[in-house]
């Protein structure tokens, strides 16, 4: 078992706020990432061998404008955990999801079937 304790990176997520994360595990559903909703609400995304990962650090409250950062932490209950991060511009996550032409064509498809 392990974990990461819940963090928000408020430190150093001034310039860049977006990260993504690339994760390896040997056990899908054995480990996971769970971030904290402004209503206080914990939400568990579990791992899976491949999966990309991409969050914001920051959010805005849409009352009251208030800036805020995401609290949020990772784990594992049994699986080996791997994973690298990157802080990623915004303009670069734009560039590379219009890159990849053709490559949402299964994923519109398969969420069109459900």
């Amino acid at each position: 078992q392990g974990f990461h304790m819940w963090h928000t990176n408020r430190h150093d997520n001034n310039n860049v706020p977006y990260r993504l994360y690339i994760i390896s595990v040997d056990k899908d559903g054995e480990s996971g990432f769970k971030y904290l909703l402004p209503d206080g609400k914990v939400i568990d995304v579990p791992d899976f061998h491949g999966s990309v990962r991409l969050f914001s650090n920051t959010h805005e409250d849409a009352e009251t404008g208030e800036k805020g950062h995401l609290w949020h932490t990772v784990y594992s209950k049994s699986a080996h955990r791997h994973s690298i991060g990157f802080e990623i511009p915004p303009e670069q996550i734009v560039a590379l999801l219009d890159s990849c032409d053709g490559c949402w064509d299964d994923l519109l498809s398969l969420r069109s079937s459900l």
